[in-house]
C-alpha cells in the first residue's frame, strides 16, 4: 500500500481527499447492496463534494430503510478499516491488518490521589442531569439499551 511521506498513524490512501475517499465507500457499499439503494443515486465525485451533507443524509436513509442496515454498517466499517492506511516504525500496512496483530495487554495501575475530594461528575443526557453515584445508573441504561 503507498501512502505519501506522512508520520507515523492513520492516513488515507494515497491520492484521496477525505471527500473522495467516502465517496468511494459509499460506491463500494451500493455495489454490494444495490437492492437497498434503488432510490439513491450517489452523486459524481466534483458534486459530491458540493452536496456532501445532502447526499450522505439520503445515503444514511435508505441505509437505515433497509432490512439489513446492520450487515450494511458492518461492510462500511470493514471497507473503512482495510482500506485506511497505518504506518508505524515496525509496520505499514491497512489498518485492519495492524489492528489485527497480536498485541500485549495493557498493564493496569492503581493510583492513590491526594486531592481534596469535590469533584462531582456530571452528565446530561436525555433531559435529565446524572450527577454522582447516579452516572452507575445511566451506565446500567444504555447497556440495557446496547449503547
Amino acid at each position: 500500500m503507498g501512502t505519501e511521506k506522512t508520520s507515523a498513524g492513520v492516513s488515507l490512501p494515497t491520492g484521496q481527499t477525505g471527500s473522495s475517499f467516502f465517496r468511494n465507500i459509499l460506491a463500494d457499499t451500493i455495489a454490494t447492496f444495490p437492492e437497498d439503494f434503488k432510490g439513491y443515486r450517489l452523486p459524481s465525485e466534483k458534486l459530491f463534494k458540493k452536496i456532501y451533507g445532502e447526499s450522505v443524509v439520503q445515503f444514511e436513509a435508505a441505509r437505515v430503510a433497509s432490512q439489513r442496515r446492520s450487515e450494511i454498517a458492518r461492510f462500511m466499517v470493514q471497507a473503512t478499516h482495510e482500506q485506511l492506511v497505518f504506518k508505524s516504525e515496525d509496520f505499514e500496512g491497512s489498518f485492519a491488518d495492524y489492528m489485527g496483530r497480536a498485541s500485549q495487554a495493557v498493564r493496569l495501575e492503581s493510583k492513590t490521589l491526594s486531592g481534596k475530594a469535590g469533584l462531582i461528575p456530571t452528565v446530561p443526557f436525555r433531559g435529565v442531569t446524572y450527577k454522582g453515584l447516579s452516572l452507575s445508573y445511566l451506565g446500567q441504561k444504555l447497556q440495557s439499551e446496547h449503547k
